[in-house]
């Protein structure tokens, strides 16, 4: 029988030629260039056996929760660590999802209400260390009201890491999906915000595990800027050459601006501050010099792209952005804001570029990724595509920083 690959994980961007080329030639399957090529070589393996039908189903559920996606998260605490186990888990998820179906994210039959289709129990030296959802439903899509639109199947995935303390949901980005309408109408008072459909199933978790104890203040507004301004530290950090630089004229600063603090009889208390500016000045110029943005990229996982950040009591505001290929550091925007933002010790919002972990078949060696808060939740969205590993670098990085 030929195998069937819906419609909505075809037309869009749930699959992308890297990983696509990647699955085909581990199983032996001659390479096209083209996009479409490679999803009918793909059909064509899945069609030739039952075997070679199970292990195309597995790869592609694995490559439609990665790619470019929505995340929001929450801290929690377990309330009983031992009464826990996979018989408690398994009916806990059971009792709460009455209409599991238990089946996986391609061959499921979908509606227009938000369904449980797989889960999955995870351990490491026999403790559970994840437990995974796959919920998946129907929306209408398309990009005008009031015209007729296409039902297309939308997944969310929801996972706890019961090791780390977080759920962590995660869905893709789209502007253009509405709720079910008797006549297949895009209804403007229907359009659905698909972060909205991360929290729900968010939730959904949440309620069915009575051991869980959110801790709704770790992932408030204010510590989710607190979280970004650590990021902003470490990967905004000063290069060793910029450093060193610096360091040859420290002297020469210190004694600049006591002189010019002595002959303009200005007030001492503030030559704290203006030694910092002078600092400021000097890593500035000494950075704008480098010709190699490369020393700004070197020794650290991401660099730095874009800050948001303001000082209520100053009244100041901070915007500085580059290109996602450009660390922020290389251009002169990064240090006018820098004391500002040192000073308030928060970002709204960051923008770092991620490096790839696997680099067969892709033409961009890194990925962009927005820090931000949605209502109570940390949130993050991938701009890019990216693969699994690459996912996992962004959340140990939030894991480490949190």
């Amino acid at each position: 029988m030929r195998f069937n690959l819906p419609l909505t994980f075809t037309e869009g961007d749930y699959l992308q030629v890297p990983p696509l080329k990647r699955f085909l030639k581990s199983n032996n399957v001659p390479l096209a260039e083209v996009k479409d090529e490679l999803i009918t070589a793909l059909r064509n393996f899945a069609s030739e056996s039952d075997a070679n039908k199970t292990n195309a189903i597995t790869w592609l559920s694995k490559a439609i929760k990665e790619g470019t996606k929505d995340f929001c998260y929450r801290k929690f605490y377990i309330s009983d660590q031992m009464g826990i186990n996979e018989s408690i888990i398994t009916d806990l998820i059971l009792q709460a999802f009455p209409d599991y179906i238990d089946s996986n994210i391609i061959e499921t039959t979908n509606s227009y209400e938000m369904k449980l289709v797989k889960y999955e129990i995870k351990k490491e030296d026999d403790e559970i260390a994840m437990i995974s959802f796959t919920f998946s439903r129907l929306y209408l899509e398309g990009s005008q009201v009031n015209t007729t639109g296409q039902s297309r199947i939308y997944p969310v995935f929801v996972d706890v890491d019961m090791k780390e303390g977080f759920i962590i949901g995660r869905s893709k980005g789209k502007a253009t999906l509405y709720e079910y309408d008797e006549e297949n109408l895009l209804v403007k008072d229907n359009k659905v915000t698909t972060v909205t459909q991360i929290v729900q199933c968010i939730k959904l978790v949440e309620n069915a595990f009575s051991f869980m104890r959110v801790d709704v203040e770790a992932t408030s507004s204010v510590n989710s800027q607190i979280l970004n301004y650590k990021l902003y530290n470490e990967f905004s950090m000063t290069p060793e050459f910029v450093i060193e630089k610096m360091n040859q004229v420290e002297e020469l600063k210190s004694k600049f601006a006591k002189d010019v603090f002595d002959d303009l009889e200005l007030d001492y208390n503030e030559l704290g501050s203006a030694l910092d500016d002078l600092g400021i000045f000097l890593e500035k110029y000494i950075s704008l010099s480098v010709d190699n943005e490369e020393i700004f990229k070197q020794n650290r996982l991401a660099y730095l792209t874009k800050v948001s950040s303001e000082d209520e009591a100053d009244l100041t505001r901070v915007d500085t952005v580059s290109s996602d290929s450009k660390p922020l550091q290389c251009t002169p925007a990064f240090f006018d804001g820098k004391k500002a933002v040192i000073k308030s010790g928060r970002c709204k919002v960051i923008n770092l570029s991620f490096k790839k972990q696997v680099e067969l078949y892709q033409t961009a060696k890194f990925f962009s990724v927005k820090f931000g808060n949605y209502k109570g939740y940390g949130y993050f969205k991938t701009v890019q595509h990216a693969e699994e590993g690459d996912i996992n670098n962004v959340i140990q990085t939030i894991y480490q920083h949190f």
